[in-house]
């Protein structure tokens, strides 16, 4: 729920067709205690910044974990310590639901590749969970500044392998894209 009454949700989504009884899917919200800016630094305090946690288990037993999640904007010193703060709760949680399971974290980091305060900040995270990029926004034939990424592991019993991402350029309405970042795809092997 928002912090407010004029306060926006988290507009994260899990839309899934995995086959049922197969596949079990659940999901939750867990929400972020920090933010930064109400009037100022990307007013982030208006939304609900978190994080979902999809879990999906086969009937086999094989289990993965998604995280989409939306991270604090803005490029004070400030928003950086809310971000490192935010990816702090997300290692977390995975450290304690999903330790050798198969993950994926997907999502607007609001990480700069670009800039080395930022770039630093994701490799902390990146190599925390020893996560492996399968793609991030803002190719070099892109106007689009590097801020979304796609990362993923392979578990002890599942094994993950990506076989092509990219950014989806046919998203748009009357010629204009449906975002401010780039709409991002990874498809990828999981035996």
């Amino acid at each position: 729920f928002p912090k407010c009454w004029v306060c926006s949700g988290s507009g994260l989504t899990l839309i899934s067709k995995l086959k049922k009884p197969y596949w079990k899917v659940s999901s939750s919200f867990i929400p972020f205690k920090k933010c930064s800016g109400w009037l100022t630094r990307s007013n982030d305090c208006f939304a609900q910044k978190g994080f979902q946690l999809i879990f999906q288990e086969s009937n086999d037993g094989h289990r993965i974990y998604i995280v989409n999640t939306h991270l604090d904007a803005g490029g004070s010193k400030a928003d950086r310590e809310v971000r490192e703060s935010q990816l702090n709760k997300i290692a977390l949680t995975l450290e304690a639901e999903a330790v050798g399971e198969a993950v994926f974290v997907a999502g607007d980091l609001n990480l700069d590749w670009d800039s080395p305060a930022d770039n630093l900040l994701l490799q902390k995270f990146v190599n925390r969970l020893n996560l492996v990029l399968a793609q991030k926004g803002g190719n070099p034939s892109s106007v689009w500044k590097t801020l979304d990424y796609i990362y993923y592991r392979s578990g002890t019993s599942t094994s993950v392998s990506a076989i092509s991402s990219g950014e989806i350029d046919t998203l748009t309405i009357g010629n204009q894209p449906l975002s401010d970042h780039p709409a991002l795809f990874g498809n990828f092997r999981i035996q």
